[in-house]
């Protein structure tokens, strides 16, 4: 991962995953540990817990209070996160020009849509008249 840029929603569940498979921690343990808010935490766990990517178990109560909730990455969570992993060692191969035409592909569909053109319907009546003509 790169240090200085703000980390995605992909690259957040990967960091919780593998901090989670490296100990069990609360939601103020783990937000301290990737310097995350804990509100975010808690919305990414619900998220990942909704997804199948881990699972719920009730902590240890050592203190008077509500017992820590700390979750457990499943199968599916190590294998998300193996993926990541493999996806963080691939090449971005783009050249300026390849930005360029993207940017404008971009501002294209933009326009199409205000002028109320479904994109969607566009691209897959495109999409049939190359598959007809491959």
């Amino acid at each position: 991962m790169f240090p200085n840029r703000k980390h995605n929603l992909a690259d957040d569940k990967a960091r919780i995953l593998k901090a989670l498979l490296e100990r069990p921690l609360g939601v103020r343990q783990l937000a301290k540990a990737l310097r995350l808010a804990p509100s975010r935490v808690i919305a990414l766990q619900a998220e990942m817990e909704d997804h199948g990517l881990l699972q719920p178990r009730p902590g240890v109560r050592r203190v008077k209070g509500r017992p820590k909730r700390v979750p457990r990455p499943t199968s599916l969570g190590r294998e998300y996160l193996a993926a990541h992993s493999r996806m963080e060692l691939m090449e971005l191969r783009a050249n300026p020009a390849d930005l360029h035409r993207a940017a404008s592909d971009a501002r294209y569909a933009r326009r199409l849509s205000a002028a109320g053109v479904s994109t969607s319907d566009l691209f897959l009546e495109l999409n049939e008249i190359a598959l007809r003509h491959s």
